[in-house]
């Protein structure tokens, strides 16, 4: 009896200590709270010289990185819908790995080297990547180029998984990198109107369209460029069809003044009309399926450039074994009806460095 009396003791105790603990990183958590605000006008390192487009034929290289710790030996816990406990999953990459990642990361960038570098997922500084400043680190690959960097992530304290307080996510500070080989006059966050209820988005990625503006040879006629990174866990897709309207918005804006518009981005949503296992079709479900943004979102004068016949992103359930882990397309292009598509194609690095894998493009300005 005595002995049942001091278990239930400290069961008692122990509850309430992780009750205090919730407690606390929750008013934490919401006192520290990231809240930008809708259009924040960002820095721009202008490093090139120069000052407008000399050439109507363009390459492009949009990349989520997966902050150099989701290569081909990761799973991730959160996409095996844990929460509370890790499982047996990664939290986070080992050091060893995280560096070779970057590397090959490093490597890739500079082998496919494109007038234009859309990155998402990468870190300036977080516990997950063992605080490597990623942005520095790939910016001085191109000590030419301009750059600019837009936070969607800043958190002092990420607390998942939530009952292993030694094993959490923690700091992380990261975003949209975008390198140009021409000067950026103008680089702009817009903020997405969607977010998760409280308390998940306190901890969430704060989504956002980072769009920077490059001058033409033609006087009042401007090439912009827009790095996105869309929601994903969004299980009803009620987030992401917010995001898409206002990014709807925002490029028919842009472009019935009579500009250049093209957007780079990890939508989280296959291409419209394409099938998500058409790379897979022995899969008929799968707990990736992500859906199709609307054929009828865009005029039909616009064009999606997706290469479907290569694997973007992967599943994080496992490990990677090729040929069995679920692959699909989340990654591409849309161009405004006065930008030709000359080639799209989905650079296959077999996941070695990053969840996902690189997308090179060229286009002409008509």
């Amino acid at each position: 009896m005595k002995i049942l009396k001091t278990l239930l003791k400290y069961a008692i105790y122990t509850s309430l200590l992780f009750v205090a603990y919730v407690v606390v990183i929750l008013i934490y958590g919401t006192a520290t709270d990231y809240q930008p605000a809708p259009i924040i006008g960002l820095n721009v390192k202008q490093n090139s010289n120069l000052p407008a487009l000399d050439k109507d034929t363009l390459s492009f290289l949009n990349w989520n990185i997966g902050y150099a710790g989701l290569g081909k030996r990761a799973n991730f816990f959160y996409d095996n819908g844990r929460f509370f406990v890790s499982g047996g999953k990664m939290v986070k990459s080992p050091k060893e790995d995280v560096q070779q990642y970057f590397e090959g990361i490093k490597q890739t960038i500079q082998a496919h080297s494109a007038d234009f570098i859309l990155l998402q997922e990468v870190d300036s500084a977080a516990r997950r990547s063992y605080y490597t400043n990623q942005y520095d680190s790939i910016s001085a690959l191109f000590p030419d180029y301009s750059r600019c960097f837009g936070v969607n992530f800043n958190s002092d304290f990420v607390p998942l998984p939530l009952i292993e307080f030694w094993n959490t996510i923690g700091y992380v500070y990261a975003g949209l990198a975008t390198y140009s080989r021409y000067q950026i006059f103008e680089n702009t966050r817009y903020q997405y109107p969607a977010h998760f209820g409280w308390p998940t988005r306190i901890f969430n990625l704060d989504r956002c369209a980072m769009v920077s503006r490059v001058a033409t040879r033609q006087a009042g006629k401007f090439l912009y460029i827009i790095n996105s990174h869309n929601s994903a866990y969004d299980a009803n897709g009620t987030m992401r069809k917010q995001e898409q309207a206002f990014l709807k918005s925002l490029v028919i804006n842009l472009y019935e003044q009579g500009h250049y518009v093209i957007v780079g981005a990890d939508w989280n949503q296959c291409p419209p009309n394409f099938q998500y296992n058409a790379l897979m079709p022995e899969v008929q479900d799968s707990s990736f399926y992500m859906g199709n943004i609307s054929p009828d979102l865009m005029p039909q004068d616009w064009t999606w450039a997706a290469d479907t016949k290569v694997g973007t992103h992967r599943e994080l359930i496992d490990t990677l074994e090729l040929g069995k882990t679920f692959v699909s397309v989340i990654d591409y292009y849309l161009l405004s009806p006065n930008v030709e598509l000359l080639q799209v194609k989905n650079i296959d690095t077999k996941y070695a460095f990053s969840d996902h894998q690189p997308i090179y493009m060229t286009i002409k300005l008509k």
